[in-house]
């Protein structure tokens, strides 16, 4: 198997893309309600795979620092709740 490194730059560049897809979301959602019970909601489960997958290389695209999320809006820091 191939690794990261040594994928193309278009497959790299689409990834995300392909992964974040409606339809696929659709059929992750799914399997986590039959796993877990839990419906996802599909926004947040875009957001939290986009945060996982790297981009193509160069473009600073890759995992983030996750969003602290605070009665259900999130935030950048919790600093950004203080003041």
């Amino acid at each position: 198997m191939e690794g990261v490194g040594t994928l193309p730059e278009t497959v790299l560049a689409a990834l995300g893309t392909v992964i974040t897809s409606e339809p696929v979301i659709g059929q992750i959602r799914k399997e986590l309600w039959r796993r877990t019970g839990h419906d996802v909601d599909p926004a947040e489960l875009s957001d939290l795979i986009r945060a996982g997958v790297p981009g193509p290389p160069g473009t600073g695209h890759g995992p983030r620092r996750p969003t602290t999320v605070v009665c259900g809006i999130p935030v950048g820091r919790m600093e950004d709740l203080a003041g």
